[in-house]
């Protein structure tokens, strides 16, 4: 029966309203477990946050993306605007991402939009059984993004999805018993020292401006087109 009833929550969208933290520009999260959520742990919508750490913690059955980060959109200026030059940053480290669940795009996190200038980086960080429409660990559109020394297991749909304006780059990355079928776009595209294993179809990779590096790759075991 509770299968059929989170079925249900998740069809009519009641799993989506109040999130733990709503449209703060700033966060710092530390060694902190969210466990069987039905809402987004962190959900922020059109405004300026300015920097995100998240640090040591888990993530375990959110149904509906643990993370939601969408950047502004719409921007209307009455007088001129003065920037010092500091993009945004994201960083997510030394956190876990456990059977989290996403109807449309991001089941561990949805980061950025097409006019984002986020610097995503997510450092010795898991996702597991997490699931999603598109990009069952990460739904990124970003302008840099950085994965390093970082594990993504059991991700049935689409493993990741990423679009950086400047750069996208794996390093030290474990890929394994998932389904790829996952874009990754970029100027410059990077993918080293990485296991990519076990896994059903293919990463799809367009580097627009030619700057692709592909290097010390281990695949094993992977089958489909």
């Amino acid at each position: 029966h509770m299968n059929v009833t989170l079925l249900s929550l998740v069809a009519v969208g009641l799993h989506s309203f109040s999130p733990l933290f709503a449209n703060v520009p700033s966060l710092t999260i530390n060694n902190c477990k969210f466990i069987n959520h039905y809402s987004s742990i962190i959900y922020s919508y059109k405004i300026p946050f300015r920097s995100y750490h998240i640090d040591h913690s888990l993530f375990n059955s959110i149904l509906n993306t643990a993370i939601n980060m969408d950047s502004i959109e719409d921007k209307t200026y009455t007088q001129t605007l003065v920037d010092r030059g500091d993009l945004p940053q994201f960083d997510v480290r030394n956190s876990l991402f456990m059977k989290c669940v996403s109807a449309s795009e991001g089941g561990g996190i949805r980061m950025g939009s097409e006019i984002s200038e986020t610097i995503f980086t997510i450092l010795y960080t898991g996702f597991t059984q997490c699931r999603a429409l598109n990009g069952d660990a990460f739904y990124s559109q970003t302008r840099e993004l950085v994965l390093m020394a970082s594990c993504i297991d059991l991700c049935p749909n689409t493993a990741v999805y990423a679009k950086s304006k400047s750069s996208i780059r794996f390093t030290q990355a474990t890929i394994t018993n998932s389904r790829l079928d996952s874009p990754l776009s970029s100027n410059i595209l990077e993918i080293t020292r990485s296991n990519i294993s076990k896994n059903t179809n293919q990463l799809n990779l367009k580097s627009t401006a030619y700057n692709l590096i592909m290097s010390n790759i281990n695949y094993l075991s992977n089958t489909g087109p």
